[in-house]
C-alpha cells in the first residue's frame, strides 16, 4: 500500500477516511478530487526518495521514477488535464 493509499483527510465531522485511489483511474481521481488535491498528491509522489530509479541515477536510464510512480503520475495528470479541459470550456461559454 502506497503512502497516496494510507493517508487520512478529515472529514466534516472530524473523522478520518483513506484517501482513494480508485485504482489510479484518471476518470475516477478526476470526479472525486479537486485540482488542487491532485496536483498536492503529484507532488507527494514526485518528492518521496523510493519513487526515483535507481538506474536513472547511476545514468543507465532515462526514466526519472520507477515504473509504478510513473503509472501514478501519468494518472494524476490526466485527471487534472480534466479539470483544466472543463475550466477551458466553461470560459468559452
Amino acid at each position: 500500500m502506497s503512502d497516496i493509499e494510507a493517508k487520512q483527510t478529515p472529514t466534516a465531522d472530524g473523522k478520518k477516511r483513506k484517501r482513494g485511489v480508485f485504482g489510479w483511474d484518471p476518470v475516477k481521481l478526476y470526479q472525486n478530487y479537486s485540482t488542487s488535491e491532485l496536483v498536492k498528491m503529484k507532488q507527494e509522489i514526485e518528492a518521496k526518495p523510493e519513487n526515483l530509479n535507481p538506474q536513472h541515477l547511476e545514468g543507465t536510464s532515462i526514466y526519472i521514477y520507477t515504473k509504478s510512480a510513473r503509472k501514478k503520475l501519468d494518472a494524476l495528470s490526466w485527471a487534472i488535464s480534466y479539470h483544466l479541459a472543463d475550466k477551458k470550456a466553461e470560459t468559452r461559454t
